[in-house]
């Protein structure tokens, strides 16, 4: 199986990220939370539109490297936290992305799909990377205009994904422990992405 991303060289990708405000769940009622917008890059990523936009640059063709939110989520009881985010360009149409959490502090010039530091769903085939998964449960690749939400649930230590609000795949449903940081890895020059800020945990 092929994944674009792991390894080749690349033009332009630009990856638009539509960072959705955070919104939290606590003890079944939802509270608004504080907006995270992204705050740490590889130095081949722009962040841009107040922390709102994050654009793949060239360099470390068909690379994965990261882009991150500023906020450590940590775990609370009946705490939920969501976020989302809209592949809004994608030039080569190959949906590289890796879009999740990992653990505060990793090296954003380096992949951590492959690792034990991120629970990841995977554009190209809507799989899950990360914590002993690898294109595990293919849902299907996403394309430009999809947002991609992520749902946390600290109780029962689960990550599940959405695709344009409704569940897409398995997810990972236990073992997903705090801190955490919402991360984005980019492969492709000209890929975008932005936090989503009237996103709204999905019925």
């Amino acid at each position: 199986m092929h994944i674009a991303c792991v390894q080749h060289t690349s033009t332009r990708t630009h990856i638009a990220v539509n960072t959705v405000a955070h919104q939290s769940t606590v003890a079944g009622r939802t509270t608004a939370g504080a907006d995270d917008v992204f705050t740490t890059a590889s130095t081949h990523i722009a962040i841009s539109d107040d922390g709102t936009v994050a654009t793949r640059g060239s360099g470390f063709y068909n690379r994965a490297v990261g882009v991150t939110g500023g906020e450590v989520l940590v775990a609370g009881t009946g705490k939920k936290d969501y976020w989302e985010v809209t592949l809004t360009a994608d030039p080569e149409g190959l949906s590289s992305v890796f879009i999740g959490v990992t653990r505060p502090g990793l090296d954003l010039e380096e992949p951590n799909y492959g690792t034990d530091n991120a629970w990841y769903l995977n554009g190209e085939d809507g799989g899950l990377w990360g914590n002993g998964k690898f294109f595990s449960d293919q849902q299907g690749g996403i394309a430009v205009g999809d947002r991609i939400g992520v749902l946390l649930d600290w109780d029962a230590g689960s990550l599940r994904f959405y695709r344009n609000g409704q569940v897409y795949g398995p997810g990972f449903p236990s073992g997903v422990t705090g801190p955490l940081v919402r991360t984005v890895e980019m492969c492709r020059q000209g890929t975008v992405v932005t936090l989503n800020t009237a996103a709204s945990i999905p019925a």
